[in-house]
Order: structure tokens, then C-alpha cells, then sequence
């Protein structure tokens, strides 16, 4: 019988969480990993490619020589092909606004006619009632203040200096 703690037990504990000694244990590699790769340095042998600049004059050259006055100018768009079976699709006219309603007053019959006409009646719209505006909710009262703490008692030991 083995007596010894074994690896799975100094990694993991009972609910399978890792142990701080395997914590420590991550760190250690990621540490020495890190430190190799910067011990390694840059590869020497590897040349970096360098890349000449190219002169304004050789850009200005490629230029096109003629502009047009317009400026640049889009190719025609292709066209559309035919809808299938020659058919075209039906217009549907155009939307008329409605027109607004009006108001003709009927003369109501009298006992005597009257000589002038009645002009027409106008469309008077209802007045507006709103509701008032709700009351502001009350505000709600600042919690009490706690009470003062009592003075601490006085003290009844001194403090002898004479040594």
C-alpha cells in the first residue's frame, strides 16, 4: 500500500477545483514559457523585407494625361429583361386625396319667408377639454436621524509618568 499523497490528489481536491499547488504549478510554465521565447529573440537569419519607396515623379506619370471637363462619367446601366410571357404590369393610378367634406346648411322652414339668403354654415370644431395634470406625488419624508451616540465614560486609570 502506497502511503503517499499521488499527483491527481496535489491537483485537484475533493470537488475537482485545482489546488493551489496546481495553480502555482500553470503560472510556473506559463512564466518559463514566456521567458524562453524571450531568450530566443528575433530569428537572425530571417532577412526583414525592405521595401524601396517609389519617387513622387514615377506616381505623377501614371496619371492620365486628358481629363474629361465633366469629370468621370458612369457606363449606361444594362437593360432589364422582359417580364416573362410578354406580359407588362398594369398601373395602378394614381391616389387622389379626398375631397374635404362641405357643409351645406338647409334652410329650415318658417312661418315667413326671409328675403336674404342664409349664408353657409362653417364647420366649428368641438372645443378641447383636457384633464388637469395629475398632482405631483407627495413627497416622501427624510428618514430620522439616529440618535447621538452617548459620550464615552471618563477614565478612571492614569497614566503614571513617573517611571
Amino acid at each position: 500500500m502506497s502511503v503517499g499523497v499521488t499527483l491527481a490528489q496535489r491537483l485537484a481536491d475533493l470537488n475537482g477545483r485545482p489546488t493551489s499547488t496546481a495553480r502555482l504549478a500553470a503560472v510556473a510554465l506559463a512564466a518559463s514559457a514566456a521567458a524562453a521565447g524571450f531568450a530566443a529573440g528575433p530569428r537572425e537569419h530571417a532577412p526583414a523585407p525592405a521595401r524601396a519607396s517609389v519617387p513622387a515623379n514615377r506616381l505623377a506619370g501614371e496619371l492620365p494625361v486628358t481629363v474629361s471637363a465633366q469629370g468621370p462619367g458612369l457606363p449606361r446601366a444594362a437593360a432589364i429583361p422582359d417580364l416573362a410571357g410578354g406580359r407588362t404590369p398594369a398601373r395602378r393610378p394614381a391616389r387622389q386625396a379626398p375631397a374635404p367634406p362641405t357643409l351645406v346648411s338647409t334652410p329650415v322652414p318658417s312661418a315667413t319667408p326671409t328675403p336674404t339668403p342664409t349664408p353657409a354654415a362653417t364647420a366649428v370644431p368641438p372645443p378641447l377639454t383636457t384633464a388637469p395634470p395629475a398632482a405631483p406625488a407627495p413627497a416622501r419624508p427624510a428618514p430620522p436621524r439616529p440618535a447621538p451616540a452617548p459620550p464615552p465614560p471618563p477614565l478612571t486609570e492614569t497614566f503614571d509618568s513617573s517611571g
